[in-house]
């Protein structure tokens, strides 16, 4: 027990400085939150001089442990505290949209993008509510309720979902969405956990991408020159039609 009696004293009482303050009995006894020592507390008899028995002792000890118990929880609520904040400041800045539901849908925490999205002055006026009441009128929300109840029936979770949609300035935007269930500790699932972020520079980058090659092709096909490509053994990858003419074989002769 490491809330234990560390020593008995009778006769001179030293104080912390190590300086004399008086005769008597002095008990001591170690504060321990179970990992390391946190201080002592001390019982004399300076005032009352009424001898220390071994009830005192057993009372020293176990204010000892009730201190130490105590600094143990709140040094665990501290550790939750700023877990809770770290996991905040992080949800808060990722570049989209992150969320958990309850099984009915409604939001049990919504990160500072959805906040703004909504207009909404914090995530207090979001917490309780579904996407039909936060964006009435919007004819996607049938399908995302639908999405939701499907994870969470099926259990199965939706990666990297693409979807096109519509901004409020009336531009076309891409969106990448994921849902899994949200499980409690016996496994039972209790939610949904939805992150979704905009995905728009990556599909105009495949759109640019896909009209240079579009560009490309057209180009070789009416150059007025034969134009041919090989790989390290000299094999044809591409050949266009000039260069089919000049040696009167068709491409997939050539390409064999």
């Amino acid at each position: 027990n490491k809330n234990r009696t560390l020593w008995r004293n009778t006769g001179r009482i030293i104080d912390f400085h190590r300086r004399t303050i008086g005769e008597g009995t002095q008990l001591s006894a170690t504060i321990w939150d179970g990992e390391e020592v946190l201080g002592y507390i001390n019982m004399d008899n300076l005032i009352h001089h009424r001898p220390l028995t071994e009830q005192d002792g057993e009372l020293l000890e176990l204010y000892a442990s009730t201190l130490g118990h105590l600094c143990s929880r709140l040094q665990a609520q501290e550790a939750l505290v700023e877990e809770h904040n770290l996991l905040r400041t992080l949800i808060d800045n990722l570049p989209g949209f992150v969320y958990v539901k309850d099984t009915q849908s409604r939001f049990v925490l919504a990160n500072q993008a959805i906040v703004n999205v909504c207009q909404a002055r914090s995530m207090d006026d979001i917490i309780g509510k579904t996407d039909r009441e936060l964006f009435a009128g919007d004819e996607r929300v049938p399908d995302y309720l639908a999405e939701e109840q499907g994870v969470m029936q099926t259990g199965q979770p939706m990666v990297n979902q693409e979807r096109p949609y519509i901004d409020e300035q009336g531009q076309r935007r891409w969106v990448a969405t994921n849902k899994m269930p949200r499980r409690d500790r016996r496994g039972r699932t209790v939610g949904v956990i939805g992150m979704n972020y905009d995905i728009t520079h990556i599909k105009q980058t495949e759109e640019r991408l896909r009209e240079s090659e579009e560009r490309l092709r057209l180009t070789l096909e009416q150059a007025p020159i034969g134009i041919v490509t090989y790989d390290v053994q000299g094999r044809f990858l591409s050949v266009n039609p000039f260069f089919c003419e000049i040696l009167g074989y068709p491409a997939d002769e050539l390409l064999k």
